[in-house]
């Protein structure tokens, strides 16, 4: 069983710039694991980047990934991210996971599509 979560973000605010967001990592209960990612894209190289990082019930750092990839938009830079995290799940036998992301437009679109089914 896997449970998807919108990561609790704060707003910061930098002088002279748009709103900032921190993110606020809170540790998965004992016996769990929960695995940040995130992807990131460049339009106009049409390359993007992603990050994986696991953490036990005491937020250390049990595994992580990262790595390039050719894509065509922000939303598939993300989802290569959190295909990359359940990956990294998979291959790691980890049973009981949360998987958290800042891309709420991502997590939209897989609640959608496992509506439809």
């Amino acid at each position: 069983m896997a449970k998807l979560a919108i990561t609790e973000l704060h707003p910061l605010r930098a002088a002279g710039t748009d709103t900032l967001y921190k993110q606020v990592v809170s540790a998965p209960p004992p016996g769990w694991v929960k695995v940040n990612y995130d992807g990131t894209f460049s339009a106009t190289r049409k390359r993007g980047a992603y990050v994986t990082v696991a953490r036990d019930h005491t937020c250390q750092v049990i595994a992580s990934s990262s790595g390039n990839m050719c894509v065509a938009s922000a939303l598939a830079s993300e989802a290569w991210a959190i295909w990359k995290a359940c990956y990294l799940a998979l291959t790691e036998g980890w049973r009981f996971v949360i998987f958290e992301s800042d891309s709420k437009a991502l997590i939209d679109s897989l609640v959608l599509g496992l509506q439809s089914h």
